[in-house]
């Protein structure tokens, strides 16, 4: 409270005036990339930033609340915030673009299927701990299944795309035999697998080689037919 007195010729007069003073805190803010001091007025409020960017692919992102109340004297006050890094996974089907937290953990798929006949197989560890900007293409490996008939007995085999095979087969005398299928090939032709591929062996009587086996019986059964004659006479 203060108090004026005024003079005048026929008197003087006394003013009383009430001074009111605003009160203001000097806080140390502590943030991850540094430090501020703020002078802040009791009963105001502080917002930190959600996201302090450190790099295009990392940053801080805050996990404490974003705003507070200064109701009475702090002299430190430090947010807290989390690391993240920018994670970016290729996948065949589709694209994984994540901030993900310091230390988290990542689990990729070890297979990806595209249908029943065509899948994807991880090519690296499928666990990775992030501790810096991540960024993985090419981590898989494009597989095609393989299904062969052998006189009915059926194999399958997922194959690299890319990868050669030979399709052999065990061809019985006087037959002859060939492949049927995506490749119509003879036994014995290798191929490239760059699709799903479907192959039945087709065994079929050789008429030429039973024909000429025919041939020569019935020249050794008349050679000796004839030879019999003779030695009888």
């Amino acid at each position: 409270l203060l108090q004026f007195i005024n003079f005048t010729p026929h008197g003087f007069l006394v003013y009383n005036i009430t001074l009111n003073y605003l009160l203001f805190y000097k806080i140390l803010v502590n943030y991850p990339n540094g430090s501020v001091v703020l002078n802040v007025e009791r009963g105001s409020e502080i917002e930190f930033p959600q996201v302090i960017n450190v790099t295009y692919d990392s940053r801080y992102y805050l996990e404490s609340s974003r705003v507070i109340n200064v109701t009475s004297y702090q002299s430190v006050i430090t947010p807290v915030y989390v690391k993240q890094f920018l994670v970016k996974i290729y996948y065949p089907n589709g694209t994984y673009i994540s901030w993900v937290n310091q230390g988290e953990i990542i689990t990729l798929p070890k297979i990806i299927y595209i249908n029943n006949l065509t899948r994807y197989v991880l090519s690296i560890n499928s666990t990775i701990t992030v501790n810096s900007p991540i960024s993985l293409e090419g981590i898989y490996t494009e597989q095609f299944l393989v299904i062969i008939n052998y006189s009915g007995l059926v194999f399958k085999q997922w194959v690299d795309a890319g990868s050669a095979i030979t399709l052999t087969a065990h061809v019985p005398l006087f037959y002859n035999a060939y492949w049927k299928g995506t490749y119509n090939v003879p036994v014995g032709s290798r191929i490239t697998i760059n699709k799903p591929v479907q192959e039945n062996l087709v065994e079929y009587l050789n008429v030429e080689d039973v024909a000429f086996i025919g041939l020569l019986i019935t020249l050794a059964g008349l050679l000796t037919f004839f030879w019999i004659s003779v030695r009888k006479r």
